[in-house]
C-alpha cells in the first residue's frame, strides 16, 4: 500500500490450492490493470490479498479479517472473467447502494444450473433459481462465493449482532450458503447482476478407459462413413 493513498476496498482470492489455472491468472492480470486505469484515482488503490490454505470456511473468514476499505470482492481460482468484472459490479453496487452483489456463473456438473438461489419458506431451504431476467439486476437470497462483492459493514453487522464469523459453517449448509443464511437473518438484501458473466473452469481426469471408448467411437464412425466402391 502506497503511503497517503486511500484503500477503496479489497480483492481477496481463494488461492490456497495446489495450483492456479493459467486462465484465471490471465483474467486476474487483465482485471488488475483495468482496475488501476479505470476504477481507482491517483490517490486511491485496491488491496490485493489471498489465502495460503484451502479450507473454504476458514479461508473466506481470513479474507474477511484481512480486508481493508469499504468492500471485499472475493474470487475463486476456478473462474475466468472479463477485465471489467469488478468495475461493472461496483457501478451497480454504488449506484443503488447495495450491500451484497454477485456476478453469475454456472455449476460445473450437468445440467449446469446457475449458482444463484432463493429461499423457499415452505421447504425451509435455498433453491436454485432457474429463470431470471438476463439483462437486469435480480434480487436473490444467495449465490456462490466465487464472484462476490460485499460491503464491509455487512461483516461488521454479522460479528456484532450474531456474534459469529461470516463464513462459519451452519450445517448442513456450505460456507457460502451459511453466509447468506446470516444475511437473510439480518434482512440484508442480496442481488445478482446476470450481465456480469463469469466462466467456471473444470478439470477432468483422462484415463485409459476414456481413450479406448473414444477410439472405439471413432472406428465406429469411420466404418459407417466408408464408401465402398463395387
Amino acid at each position: 500500500m502506497a503511503y497517503g493513498r486511500k484503500v477503496l476496498g479489497t480483492i481477496g482470492v481463494m488461492s490456497g490450492v495446489p495450483f492456479v489455472p493459467t486462465q484465471f491468472m490471465w483474467s486476474f492480470q487483465k482485471m488488475s490493470l483495468y482496475n488501476e486505469r479505470h476504477v481507482t484515482m491517483l490517490d486511491e488503490e485496491i488491496l490485493y490479498t489471498g489465502t495460503t490454505f484451502s479450507l473454504h470456511s476458514a479461508a473466506r473468514n481470513s479474507l474477511v479479517q484481512r480486508r481493508q476499505g469499504e468492500w471485499l470482492f472475493m474470487l475463486d481460482t476456478d473462474q475466468v472473467f472479463d477485465a471489467d468484472v469488478l468495475g461493472r459490479l461496483l457501478y451497480s453496487f454504488n449506484e443503488y447502494e447495495l450491500d451484497v452483489i454477485s456476478g453469475i456463473y454456472y455449476q460445473r456438473c450437468v445440467p449446469h444450473c446457475p449458482v444463484i438461489y432463493r429461499y423457499n419458506e415452505d421447504m425451509g431451504g435455498f433453491q436454485i433459481v432457474s429463470k431470471f431476467e438476463a439483462d437486469s439486476l435480480t434480487k436473490i437470497d444467495a449465490a456462490g462465493g466465487g464472484c462476490l462483492l460485499v460491503r464491509s459493514s455487512v461483516f461488521d453487522r454479522i460479528r456484532k449482532e450474531l456474534g459469529e464469523s461470516s463464513f462459519d459453517i451452519r450445517s448442513p449448509l456450505g460456507e457460502d450458503l451459511s453466509f447468506f443464511d446470516r444475511c437473510r437473518e439480518l434482512n440484508i438484501e442480496v442481488w445478482c447482476d446476470p450481465r456480469v458473466k463469469v466462466g467456471h473452469l473444470k478439470m477432468e481426469e483422462v484415463t485409459e478407459e476414456d481413450s479406448l471408448r473414444e477410439m472405439e467411437e471413432m472406428e465406429h464412425e469411420k466404418h459407417e462413413t466408408e464408401i465402398i466402391v463395387p
